[in-house]
C-alpha cells in the first residue's frame, strides 16, 4: 500500500491535508456540508463536524465513490 494508504489527493490543496509525520492518513475538509473527515491509513473513516446527523450520512455518500 502507497505511504498515503492508497489515496490519491483529487481535491484542490486547500481542501486536503496529508501530514505524514504526525497522522498516517489525509484530513478532507468537504465544503457541502461543511464536515471533516479523517481518513486512515487503515480505511477506518472518522467524520466530524456536523450539526445534524443527515450531514454525516451525506458526507459519506459524497466520499465512498471517491475512495472505491
Amino acid at each position: 500500500m502507497a505511504e498515503n494508504g492508497g489515496l490519491e489527493r483529487s481535491q484542490p490543496v486547500d481542501l486536503s491535508k496529508h501530514p505524514s509525520e504526525l497522522f498516517s492518513g489525509l484530513i478532507y475538509g468537504m465544503k457541502q456540508p461543511k464536515i471533516v473527515l479523517l481518513i486512515c491509513a487503515s480505511g477506518k473513516i472518522v467524520i466530524t463536524g456536523a450539526k445534524v446527523r443527515d450531514e454525516t450520512y451525506k458526507a459519506f455518500e459524497n466520499i465512498y465513490p471517491v475512495l472505491t
